[in-house]
């Protein structure tokens, strides 16, 4: 059995050594928190200014990729409902607040991995 909270440190280390300090925080800030040797290895990282986010990076990717798979998620609900592609399109464009192309491009690169975690 895997223990979430290992789980949360390992995604919040990703997250950090990619240059998203979000998910790090977010765990931090939780009260269950154990700290790792990996996480301390990060934190010091940080801390000495070793590892800091690409000057081009934009911010909240680890949100970013959250909302996208929601969008997947509430756009395959919808379809199995029998909405149409064009009718879904307009109706989470409005309900996410993002244009009816962002909602395309998230289902285009969250399907197949959206499939997959609905299928275990």
């Amino acid at each position: 059995m895997v223990d979430v909270t290992e789980m949360r440190a390992k995604r919040a280390i990703d997250y950090a050594r990619k240059g998203d300090f979000a998910p790090l925080i977010e765990y931090l800030e939780s009260p269950n928190l154990v700290i790792t040797s990996e996480v301390r290895t990060v934190l010091v990282q940080i801390i000495k200014g070793d590892l800091k986010p690409p000057p081009n990076r934009i911010g909240g990717k680890a949100e970013k990729v959250q909302r996208d798979i929601a969008i997947t998620r509430r756009f395959t609900e919808l379809q199995e409902q029998g909405s149409s592609v064009k009718s879904i399109l307009i109706a989470l464009a409005q309900e996410f607040g993002v244009s009816q192309e962002t909602v395309r491009d998230a289902r285009k690169a969250y399907q197949d991995d959206w499939k997959k975690r609905s299928d275990v």
